[in-house]
């Protein structure tokens, strides 16, 4: 897009501005969102998403396996026919930071929910999940979760605390 400005009856000032901007996609946007969530709260959740940790378990030396299970109402996505299916399609991005501000990169991940055609009544009444394992360095982790259903494009944000220690 290209812009300009005017300022009419001011000649002494001087305008400084981009000349253009580049729109993001929106899976950029989901992403940037997801690292905004680490540090801030977010309030975006139409898709009631809900995240649950268990127990890390140790995966090196100084590295642990955080299960994380991401959760929500079948009714919140699109749910499309294919052949004798119905599916779903979402994308799932998670970010970690510890208290000591080091964080991860954002992981992209795309996941395909099917319904027989016979059951979809009752799958909309279900909660789909997605269970992820996250490596972490021992201590205290903010995670943040974004999901974009890849049909309706809506997306949906939440966020934990998460504690990763050798007496977990």
């Amino acid at each position: 897009h290209d812009i300009k400005v005017r300022l009419p009856g001011h000649p002494d000032h001087t305008l400084r501005y981009r000349q253009r901007f580049v729109e993001k996609s929106l899976e950029t946007q989901v992403q940037e969102k997801v690292v905004t969530g680490l540090m801030l709260p977010l309030d975006e959740n139409p898709m009631e998403l809900a995240l649950s940790t268990d127990r890390a378990t140790p995966a090196t030396s100084d590295r642990w396996m955080l299960p994380l299970t991401v959760s929500f109402p079948a009714r919140h996505i699109a749910l499309v026919p294919e052949g004798d299916e119905y599916v779903g399609r979402v994308v799932l991005f998670v970010a970690a930071r510890d208290t000591e501000g080091e964080q991860s990169d954002v992981v992209r991940q795309e996941h395909a929910f099917r319904v027989p055609a016979a059951a979809i009544d009752e799958a909309r009444e279900r909660r789909f999940t997605i269970d992820v394992s996250l490596l972490m360095q021992e201590g205290s982790h903010a995670v943040a979760v974004g999901v974009l259903d890849q049909i309706t494009r809506q997306a949906s944000y939440a966020t934990t605390r998460a504690a990763v220690s050798s007496g977990v």
